[in-house]
């Protein structure tokens, strides 16, 4: 449960004009803010229940904080319109990681994608086609985080660059490429690669732990660093990719939600 509901009671039989009015209850889905799980928080522990208990409460109820990002725009990713064959489209931009005071940490707990797409239908080596096995279309991931003082400017959705994002072709809007601190000059992460040589859109769910490690499912990334590097301030890009000529990646739709937990 991640909202609350409002209720009033009503008497019966009494007449119209001294009914109270309906109270309204926020719009669906309740998106809590870092305050509100704090507050809720501070409440179940003053009802002298223990904090191990509280917390649990709140895990099972599902009451934090959600990044989110989406999008459900038709986009064509062709390769051979670039250089080199190759091109990187930025498909969406999620919310930045809010940041909170008084001492709490926010600790990214899953991060969740949704991606909705295709390849040309056609072409692939041979044994290939049918599997992800020889795919050249694929979705990434890159934290995208404040650069500097300058505040981060608006970054425009569907700009290419060719071949691969880099934080030297996002500076001009004070953001750079965040990267795992073990592989420092690898700052974007493979989520989904399309069916290759399949003319039938799918749609793909990834799923991403904090610390968990786990055998991806067929041409999935493992996510291994990404949520450990966020920290507040950071925003998910999403890069719809194509790779070699014929190769072309048909976008339907992509989506990211960050579940984040207040420790």
């Amino acid at each position: 449960m991640n909202y609350l509901r409002n209720m009033v009671t009503l008497t019966p039989f009494a007449p119209e004009s001294t009914r109270p009015e309906p109270i309204e209850g926020p719009a669906l889905p309740w998106n809590p803010s870092p305050s509100d799980t704090i507050l809720v928080r501070s409440y179940l522990v003053h009802l002298k229940l223990p904090t191990e208990l509280a917390l649990t409460i709140i895990d099972y109820a599902q009451y934090y904080p959600i990044v989110r990002g989406h999008r459900d725009e038709e986009l064509k990713v062709v390769a051979s319109n670039y250089k080199g064959n190759s091109a990187a489209a930025l498909y969406v931009v999620s919310e930045p990681i809010p940041a909170i005071e008084n001492g709490e940490r926010i600790k990214r707990k899953t991060v969740k994608f949704k991606v909705r797409s295709r390849d040309q239908g056609w072409g692939g080596e041979h044994g290939c086609p049918g599997t992800y096995n020889g795919s050249f279309t694929w979705f990434e991931a890159s934290i995208l985080r404040p650069s500097g003082s300058a505040k981060v400017t608006f970054i425009p959705l569907n700009m290419i660059i060719s071949p691969r994002p880099t934080s030297s072709s996002l500076e001009r809007y004070h953001v750079s490429l965040a990267a795992p601190s073990n592989t420092p000059n690898d700052p974007v992460w493979h989520i989904q690669r399309n069916m290759c040589a399949s003319p039938q859109e799918r749609t793909y769910e990834v799923e991403w732990r904090d610390g968990s490690t786990f055998d991806p499912l067929p041409g999935s990334g493992d996510g291994q660093g990404f949520c450990e590097t966020l920290q507040p301030g950071d925003r998910i890009a999403i890069w719809a990719r194509a790779l070699y000529p014929g190769w072309e990646n048909h976008v339907k739709e992509v989506g990211v939600e960050v579940l984040l937990e207040i420790d």
